[in-house]
């Protein structure tokens, strides 16, 4: 799946081509600004401007506007600091905006920044002015400024965001809709963060309402920042995604690539599905793949195959403009990811596996874990023996040398790291070796299982599912099968817990072969303990017995996993 995107309103984190010695005068101003504006300005943000031309609010944000031109952030917080008493919300506002909009850009500049106490000063100014005004008196493109700031500049200010949010409820009916989807991404923005604050739920609520019922007020652009911020956010209001898609339909002709995809991703990621909106989105991008950034062409597939939604001309153009683009690692993920999703073997999948493989093999040294593993299985879906749940026996001979290559640079690759993958990324490595096992396949399998042993205390009932469905492939496996009556044992103790999408899968596992018809929860408990009684091994050696299994049986100890160089 995708774990990062292409957003709205932030831009690309890399320097502009400007001058270098334009940096080091910004930087130098900087500094020079970090010294001398200590102390001033602290609680004056609510204060009205004196009279007179020099400390009018429109006066003093033309000196904020004029000072920001020349793009020295070091003489605009200069600027800042001698008007700061005087300023009004809309000032503050401003001078913030004019802040990020110069640094937003510089990752390490923002940086420096951060440690610029008049930085502080403006952000305690900006809270104060929001806390001794009416909410209703707040003018919203302030707040929108405000919040964008924030998430440009990647600070988490949880006493300004509060009252921002207080603010945003409040006034939710005096929002226009830039303003609007604009607030709604950078809180969602804020909320992705590493230190970040908890999203605000009913600011998000009361923005789904008003949308929902003007929802023909909001352009595609709108809309589009609107979707990507509830999903972001992990705000799931299916009525507005609907009515979001209504009034997208007719507008996607006039959405640019960065917007389309984007909102291929969001209902993807919100799990809405639409298929008449897809359908439109499809049809209008077909003809401009060229023009996507490989961002946003692996976005788009992803969120088209998260909701199993396949246009088979799309994915088609799709795969041969990306072969021709300068790809990384979480793209190729994402992109084979998408199409053995919904056709693994289909001719058009099994074509762009083998055209990509090659470009993973040489870039596998900057793939992350999650990646690998993804990477291997949707191979492993298209090439491999059988599916996932019944792999046939195969024979390599079968193989294009793409996979091979593939698989035999992953094999050393992974048992290096398997205490960085997640217990789903374990359970799709396996599963990929059980369909295309290569030599040295079973010792990948007996680390992972030692691997797992050491955390089955601290697993989720449901992750244990997905790794019995890896390690019952391997049947001929000794290590697998011990591992799997542990795991089998565990789960039969905790059916319960199981979700309803892992309760299917395992209906699946533990019935094929069989006629298809759906296990009960009675015939699937049954049959977890039989598995993890009946199934016959040598336990001469164990692993040791984790507390609470149904029928107490032990794990064999797997080989000692290498340690990354």
């Amino acid at each position: 799946s995708s774990e990062s995107n292409d957003d709205f309103g932030a831009g690309q984190c890399v320097l502009q081509p400007r001058a270098e010695s334009l940096r080091i005068s910004r930087i130098t101003s900087l500094s020079m600004t970090m010294g001398s504006s200590k102390g001033k300005g602290k609680g004056a943000a609510g204060r009205k401007a004196k009279g007179g031309r020099g400390g009018t609010h429109p006066w003093i944000n033309s000196q904020i506007i004029q000072a920001s031109e020349n793009k020295d952030v070091g003489h605009l917080m200069h600027v800042i600091m001698q008007h700061l008493p005087q300023m009004n919300l809309v000032n503050l506002s401003t001078a913030l905006h004019r802040v990020a909009k110069i640094v937003g850009n510089d990752a390490w500049l923002q940086g420096q920044l951060r440690q610029n106490s008049s930085l502080e000063t403006l952000l305690n100014s900006v809270c104060t002015a929001l806390n001794v005004v009416e909410a209703t008196e707040v003018q919203p493109q302030s707040v929108s400024n405000v919040v964008w700031s924030l998430a440009t500049l990647r600070i988490v200010h949880r006493p300004l965001l509060q009252v921002i949010s207080l603010v945003c409820v409040s006034n939710m009916a005096q929002f226009k809709s830039f303003e609007l989807s604009t607030t709604l991404w950078a809180l969602a923005k804020l909320g992705s963060m590493e230190d970040s604050a908890p999203v605000e739920k009913a600011v998000f609520y009361a923005a789904a309402t008003h949308i929902h019922n003007n929802v023909n007020d909001f352009g595609f652009r709108c809309l589009a920042t609107t979707a990507w911020a509830f999903a972001t956010a992990k705000q799931r209001h299916a009525r507005l995604f609907r009515s979001m898609a209504a009034a997208m339909l007719p507008a996607a002709a006039g959405a640019n690539c960065q917007e389309m995809a984007n909102t291929a991703w969001a209902f993807g990621t919100a799990d809405f599905h639409d298929d008449a909106l897809f359908q439109e989105l499809a049809e209008q991008a077909i003809h401009r793949l060229e023009e996507f950034k490989p961002q946003e062409i692996s976005n788009m597939l992803w969120g088209f195959a998260t909701n199993s939604f396949f246009h088979e001309g799309f994915y088609a153009r799709a795969g041969m403009v990306a072969q021709n683009m300068e790809l990384q690692s979480q793209h190729l993920a994402n992109i084979l990811w998408a199409f053995a999703r919904v056709r693994p073997k289909h001719p058009l999948t099994q074509q762009t596996v083998l055209a990509l493989l090659p470009v993973c093999t040489r870039q596998l040294a900057t793939f992350k874990p999650q990646e690998v593993s993804s990477t291997l299985l949707a191979t492993a879906k298209a090439v491999g023996s059988g599916d996932e749940m019944t792999p046939l026996a195969p024979t390599l001979e079968n193989f294009r040398q793409e996979v091979l290559d593939f698989f035999h640079a992953c094999l050393p690759w992974v048992v290096a790291r398997l205490r960085d993958f997640s217990e789903q990324s374990l359970a799709n490595s396996v599963s990929a070796y059980a369909m295309v096992p290569v030599r040295g396949s079973e010792t990948l399998v007996e680390c992972a299982g030692q691997e797992v042993s050491k955390r089955l205390k601290d697993l989720d009932v449901n992750a244990l599912v997905h790794l019995l469905k890896g390690f019952s492939l391997f049947p001929t496996s000794n290590s697998s099968v011990k591992i799997v009556k542990v795991l089998a044992d565990i789960i039969a103790t905790q059916l319960d817990k199981v979700r309803a999408q892992e309760m299917q899968s395992l209906g699946r596992l533990l019935n094929r072969g069989a006629a298809q018809r759906e296990l009960d929860f009675e015939e699937i408990q049954k049959r977890l303990v039989s598995l993890a009684q009946n199934v016959q091994i040598d336990d001469t050696q164990v692993f040791p017995q984790p507390p609470g299994l149904a029928s107490g049986v032990k794990v064999q100890q797997a080989p000692q996993v290498p340690q990354v160089p």
